[in-house]
C-alpha cells in the first residue's frame, strides 16, 4: 500500500459555500489492496450495485467480513455477450453458503429494502455514464452510516459519452460535502475510489 496526504487541499466554491473534496486521501494499487489495507469497515453490512460475475464480490467479502454482502445487478439480456440473465446463476453458485443477500434489480429495489443509515460501504460499479453515476450516488448516500463510504469502479476513464464516473462523483462532492478517501492508482483506468461524509 501506498498512503499519502496532500498537502494543499482542494476545495470547490457551490452554492452551499466552499467545499473542501480533496484533504487526505489514501493511494493503493488496485481495489484489492484497498479493501485490505484501506481501513475500511469491516465485520458490517455492504452493498455491491452492479455485481457482473461477482469476482469482485468475492474480494469485498474476503477482504472485510461483512455481517452482510447485499448484491444487486438486473442481470439482463443485453446485446453485448458478456452481460446476460445467467451471469445470476453463476454468482448465485459463487456466493453460496456466505452472508449474502442477491437481489435482481437496480439502486430503486435496494432503497426499498433498507432503512437509511443500514450500510458501512456502498461500491457501484454499473453504466459508468455521468447521469447513471450520479443518480445513483444521490439515491444511495442515504443509506451509508455516519463514517460510511461510498465507493467505485472506472475512476480513471476520460470523460466522454460512455464515462463520466470521474465527473459526476466530484460534482456529487461538491454539492454534498463528501470527501475522496481513498483512490486506486496501478489499475488506469479502471480505477477504485471511496468517498466519505466531511465531518463539521
Amino acid at each position: 500500500m501506498r498512503s499519502s496526504s496532500l498537502a494543499s487541499p482542494i476545495a470547490f466554491k457551490s452554492d452551499k459555500g466552499v467545499r473542501t473534496v480533496v484533504s487526505e486521501t489514501a493511494i493503493f494499487e488496485n481495489r484489492s489492496d484497498m479493501y485490505k489495507n484501506g481501513n475500511l469497515p469491516v465485520r458490517d453490512t455492504v452493498l455491491e450495485l452492479g455485481v457482473y460475475l461477482g469476482d469482485n464480490a468475492l474480494d469485498l467479502y474476503d477482504a472485510l467480513d461483512p455481517e452482510l454482502l447485499v448484491l444487486a445487478d438486473p442481470w439482463e439480456e443485453t446485446t453485448d455477450p458478456r452481460f446476460k440473465a445467467s451471469n445470476h446463476d453463476v454468482v448465485q453458485e459463487k456466493v453460496k453458503g456466505k452472508r449474502t443477500q442477491i437481489i435482481k434489480g437496480t439502486e430503486d429495489d435496494v432503497l426499498e429494502r433498507f432503512r437509511p443509515g443500514f450500510f458501512s460501504m456502498v461500491y457501484i460499479d454499473t453504466t459508468h455514464t455521468y447521469a447513471d453515476t450520479k443518480r445513483q450516488l444521490h439515491k444511495l448516500h442515504g443509506l451509508v452510516k455516519r463514517n460510511g463510504y461510498l465507493c467505485g469502479h472506472d475512476f480513471g476513464h476520460p470523460e466522454d459519452a460512455n464515462y463520466g464516473v470521474v465527473g459526476a462523483v466530484f460534482d456529487f462532492m461538491i454539492t454534498n460535502g463528501w470527501s475522496l478517501s481513498h483512490v486506486t492508482t496501478d489499475d488506469e483506468p479502471y480505477r477504485s475510489f471511496c468517498i466519505t461524509k466531511v465531518s463539521i
